[in-house]
């Protein structure tokens, strides 16, 4: 056994190099492996189905061998914090496969070694996080890791949290009725919109508040505090009902994205916090410092646990949403992005859900625009009938502007020195 990857994926030009460097990859059969790879390159480049031959001969490391993982990937760390170059793609590829295991034995291994961070350098996996948003770059996991590490289920029963004594002293998990707890949510949620209400669209904040709940509470949110007509809410709602959770497909029997929403219960909180309790790659839970924050950006992991509450006699998951209360102005895009998030990491949404829901954000981040394009075509398809009831007086500018209309050919208005009559 020599290799993490399946020989076929082995990236041979490397290993070739760092056989020729004589390194030890801490891997047994090793020393051997790199013999026949030096021989078969014989000072140059050997053909790809030759190494992989060679490679094919000695296998792999068995599948879930946690000790030779970890030595493994020390050695290579190692490599590469000394300037070894090759060891790059020996890492990236054996990283790749170890993200594939099962994650007990995944997490067992990175309790053991060291990986790259976002920031270039490398740190303790149990100081290092992945596909988290809001912590330093310091302790994420560089990015082109991140990609390999694999995401959990929204319903994966590993991330549901059992009632402890601290969190039974938690006013929310408190004994309490549905609507009780309906009313503290949509308290929370009010914050955010709040916050974001003079800079964004109100249907797009309605969109957010229609995947989060739909009841006659956060429907007041909607009509009384971003005094959005009910026909724009009905239509935006309705569309989530019919195109996003129509195109969901059960997994089990009796799922459907509606029974998710009206199981869950966000509680949103408005926070600059220095750090942040997130789950490492180790699978344990840590401090970790917050890196610069944009608005309304979610912080940690904290919303992906689901705290199970009996309310009115049925179940239902409380999750605790952290958003940056950055002082810039919010931005669309943020308010997109946490519509996704919730969307992809506590309801459950498909891809093909996740596609239609980014396609209906669009429509409302742009529905205050296309409104304003659509009024000033219809003015200036009526400024010669409004030019004309104000029966200008020859000589002044509007009446220069009627007459020239009044030459133009079609319905469209003359251009006067190359530009519009209404400023652009």
């Amino acid at each position: 056994m020599a290799i993490m990857s399946r020989p076929a994926d082995a990236p041979a030009k490397a290993l070739v190099a760092l056989a020729r460097l004589g390194s030890d990859l801490g891997l047994p059969g090793w020393p051997l492996l790199a013999a026949l790879l030096r021989r078969e390159a014989n000072g140059k480049d050997a053909p790809a189905p030759a190494l992989v031959e060679i490679l094919t001969a000695f296998g792999s490391v068995a599948h879930g061998d946690v000790e030779q993982a970890i030595q493994h990937l020390h050695a290579l760390s190692d490599l590469i914090e000394a300037g070894t170059d090759a060891a790059h793609d020996v890492f990236t590829c054996a990283f790749r496969t170890i993200c594939s295991w099962p994650s007990t034995a995944l997490r067992q291994v990175m309790t053991g070694v060291r990986v790259p961070t976002s920031n270039g350098n490398w740190r303790s996996a149990r100081e290092v996080a992945a596909r988290v948003s809001g912590i330093a770059d310091s302790h994420r996991l560089a990015r082109e890791l991140e990609a390999f590490w694999p995401t959990n289920s929204s319903d994966d029963r590993d991330l549901d949290v059992t009632l402890d004594k601290r969190m039974a002293s938690d006013p929310m998990v408190q004994p309490r009725t549905l609507a009780q707890v309906e009313r503290s949510c949509a308290a929370s949620l009010e914050a955010v919109l709040s916050r974001a209400q003079s800079d964004i669209p109100a249907e797009l904040l309605a969109l957010l508040v229609g995947i989060v709940r739909q009841t006659e509470g956060f429907r007041s949110l909607v009509s009384k505090g971003l005094a959005l007509p009910e026909a724009a809410t009905d239509r935006i709602w309705s569309r989530i009902r019919k195109e996003i959770e129509g195109a969901f497909i059960p997994q089990l029997p009796g799922q459907s994205l509606s029974n998710i929403r009206r199981k869950t219960l966000f509680t949103f909180k408005l926070a600059r916090p220095h750090h942040v309790d997130v789950r490492s790659l180790a699978g344990e839970r840590v401090q970790l410092p917050v890196g610069a924050l944009e608005p309304l950006l979610i912080i940690g992991d904290g919303h992906r646990p689901r705290k199970p509450i009996d309310l009115d006699g049925q179940d239902h998951w409380l999750r605790t949403v952290t958003l940056a209360d950055a002082t810039q102005p919010v931005e669309a895009e943020q308010i997109r992005r946490v519509i996704r998030t919730l969307a992809l990491e506590c309801l459950g949404y498909q891809p093909k859900c996740i596609a239609i829901l980014d396609e209906l954000a669009w429509e409302c981040t742009r529905v205050e625009q296309t409104t304003v394009e659509d009024a000033r075509a219809r003015l200036e398809d009526r400024l010669p009938q409004i030019l004309a009831e104000l029966k200008p007086t020859r000589g002044t500018a509007l009446r220069r502007t009627l007459d020239e209309y009044d030459r133009s050919e079609g319905s469209s208005l003359p251009e006067m020195s190359g530009r519009s009559v209404f400023p652009t």
